[in-house]
């Protein structure tokens, strides 16, 4: 019997979605668009990070809801997930950059999947360009030393503290005077301090980055000597809520780690003779090299650096480790001639 206009009107939704094979639940979401599901996916991240919800924010105003945010979440189907992301490189983005858009999309998909919008999430496991980590850079005692004499005198202790603990450049900037414990040598890493649209943010790291780093003695001494040249700027006694490290044009405000290299670490490096291609972030790596040639456990310094499991540290500087292979046979060979008086 042929389909009439008539037999068609006479279909119930569940006729529909039986056809389908879907629950009458997720053909009644069919016409929930994308951009209400971003906008309530957008709400269950209320509770990260500032900085987080920033980048999630433009990725939805920037590429997702252009995109996605009329259509029905039922009609997208993998195949056009795959020709955005073809059209994304097309464009020039990063593979990181694609990655962080897909994620943020597949997110918002599966979102409407747990609430039974959505059969299957089109966006999961999605092919994607690969991501390449930025080359690691690593200074040796030597040239920490050299980049720390070429800096400028308000900041020296910036380029020591970062190079002798691993703290990252956002810890760094959000340092504040009652977290470092010089009785004790140890500073207290809980705060950052990150530019999030022009405007400079205080706000808490993650669980596993908030930790207590011990300073070596010649750090502590460098401390006291920088928080008295610190309290000169300032004019007046520092107190515990002030920032350790100040701004460049209010030595009362906090630091911008985006500005910092640019007026401050790329004219030192400069002066000092090294590798332009050194980042801020370079001084962390280069704590961890000193470390490994110090023969200490990839525990330890994860813990140091705040990584938020061992195969983070050993993914990074896993490469590292095999120089100290000959060193410790050589060690063996030297505890077995003790041991047998040869």
């Amino acid at each position: 019997m042929e389909p009439t206009a008539e037999r068609i009107a006479l279909l119930t939704a569940g006729d529909v979605a039986a056809c389908l094979g879907i629950p009458t639940s997720t053909l009644a979401n069919w016409r929930y668009q994308g951009r209400s599901w971003a906008e309530s996916w957008f709400e269950t991240t209320a509770a990260l990070k500032p900085s987080t919800r920033v980048g999630y924010r433009h990725v939805l105003d920037r590429r997702v809801l252009p995109r996605w945010g009329d259509r029905p979440l039922g009609s997208i189907d993998r195949a056009e997930v795959r020709q955005w992301v073809g059209e994304l490189a097309d464009e020039g983005l990063s593979a990181k950059w694609i990655r962080n858009i897909v994620s943020v999309f597949a997110l918002v998909l599966e979102l409407a999947r747990d609430a039974g919008a959505l059969r299957d999430n089109p966006a999961h496991r999605i092919r994607l360009p690969r991501s390449s980590r930025p080359e690691a850079r690593f200074l040796t005692a030597g040239e920490v030393a050299r980049l720390a004499a070429a800096t400028r005198d308000e900041y020296q202790f910036f380029i020591w503290l970062a190079a002798y603990t691993g703290m990252r450049p956002g810890e760094l900037c959000g340092l504040r005077v009652r977290r470092l414990d010089l009785l004790r040598r140890r500073v207290h890493v809980a705060e950052t301090l990150q530019p999030i649209r022009g405007v400079l943010t205080s706000g808490p790291p993650k669980t596993y980055e908030v930790r207590s780093v011990p300073l070596p003695r010649f750090v502590v001494r460098l401390a006291g000597e920088h928080l008295a040249m610190r309290s000169g700027q300032v004019g007046r006694a520092l107190g515990p809520d002030d920032w350790v490290f100040g701004g460049q044009d209010d030595p009362a405000e906090g630091l911008n780690r985006d500005s910092f290299r640019k007026w401050v670490v790329l004219p030192a490096l400069r002066s000092a003779g090294l590798r332009e291609a050194v980042r801020t972030h370079d001084l962390r790596h280069t704590c961890a090299s000193l470390l490994i040639q110090l023969g200490a456990h990839p525990k330890a310094i994860q813990d140091r650096l705040g990584h938020s499991d061992i195969g983070v540290t050993l993914n990074l500087y896993g490469h590292l480790f095999p120089s100290l292979e000959e060193h410790l046979t050589d060690a063996l060979e030297d505890l077995w001639r003790t041991a047998s008086g040869t």
